[in-house]
């Protein structure tokens, strides 16, 4: 069994986490679909990884070089960047 101390702290990072969650605001980096020969039709797009340098890396199921998909890279400052392209024999519409 937890002691007090163990219970009070679990509740104090729960409290803390709840409210720095309920705080932090969102904005929208991009919005595909809106350029010209955007990649579209991001594959489940909750689903981002933000690397060590603050950008945001994900897939997209068409777009790209050969239309089959695409591994993008987002800046803080919301300019898209087609990382890889995928061509159909190495890869296609990718999801993750």
């Amino acid at each position: 069994m937890f002691n007090r101390a163990a219970q009070t702290f679990i509740l104090f990072a729960t409290v803390v986490l709840a409210t720095a969650s309920a705080a932090a605001p969102f904005s929208v980096l991009y919005d595909f679909g809106q350029n010209p020969n955007d990649p579209i039709n991001p594959g489940y797009s909750g689903i981002l990884a933000q690397g060590r340098d603050g950008n945001l890396y994900g897939t997209v199921a068409f777009g790209g070089a050969f239309q089959v998909g695409a591994m993008i890279k987002v800046t803080r400052t919301g300019q898209l960047t087609v990382v890889y392209s995928f061509d159909g024999k190495v890869g296609f519409a990718p999801f993750g």
